[in-house]
C-alpha cells in the first residue's frame, strides 16, 4: 500500500488508513468543506492533508524518480546522455562544429573591408568584437557583407553567460 504511514487522525476513520476515508465521498466532501479541521490537518498531519487534497502520492513521487531526475543536473551525465541519444561523443560534436579560425577584434568601424579581407586570408569564419561604430554603416549591413562569416559581439556573449544556460564549473 502507498500510504501505509497515511493514517487518519480523526473521528470517523480515526487510525485507519486514509484510502479508507478516500472511499466515503461523502464524508470526504465534507471534511474538505471544513475549515478549521482542514487547518488543523495542514499544520498537524501534512501528508494527510496533501492526500486529501491533491491526491496521493504517484509512482513518479517516489525518492527514486527524484533521484534519477537530479542525475540529469550533473554536466557528466548530460554528457553521457546526449553522446547515447546522439550516438557519437559530445566531443566529437563539439569538433566537428569547432570554427576553423576566430578573428578578435576589440574594435571595428569603417576598416571593415580590411577586416574582411584578413579573415578571408586566414580562413577565419568567426569575428568576436569589442565594440561597432561607423559613420558608413550599421552593424546589421556590415553582417550583410561578412555573408556567412558571424559577427559576434561580447555583449551578445554576455547575454548568453548572464542568463546562466551554462553549468557552473567546479573551479
Amino acid at each position: 500500500m502507498p500510504n501505509d504511514c497515511a493514517i487518519v487522525p480523526f473521528v470517523k476513520y480515526q487510525g485507519q488508513p486514509v484510502e479508507t476515508l478516500l472511499a466515503d465521498q461523502n464524508y470526504l466532501q465534507w471534511v474538505t468543506s471544513q475549515p478549521g479541521l482542514m487547518a488543523m490537518l495542514q499544520a498537524r498531519h501534512p501528508a494527510v492533508f496533501n492526500i486529501i487534497t491533491i491526491g496521493a502520492p504517484t509512482t513518479d513521487d517516489t525518492p527514486e524518480h527524484n533521484k534519477l531526475q537530479a542525475l540529469f543536473l550533473e554536466a557528466d551525465f548530460q554528457c553521457a546522455f546526449i553522446e547515447i541519444v546522439l550516438g557519437k561523443s559530445v566531443y566529437v560534436i563539439a569538433q566537428e562544429a569547432a570554427i576553423a579560425a576566430i578573428e578578435l577584434k576589440p574594435h571595428i568601424g569603417d576598416d571593415f573591408p580590411a577586416v574582411l579581407r584578413q579573415m578571408k586570408r586566414n580562413g577565419a569564419t568567426v569575428l568576436v568584437i569589442g565594440s561597432f561604430e561607423s559613420i558608413s554603416c550599421t552593424l546589421e549591413q556590415v553582417q550583410g557583407i561578412f555573408g556567412e562569416r558571424k559577427i559576434i559581439t561580447l555583449a551578445q556573449i554576455q547575454a548568453i553567460k548572464t542568463r546562466g544556460v551554462w553549468p557552473p564549473t567546479n573551479n
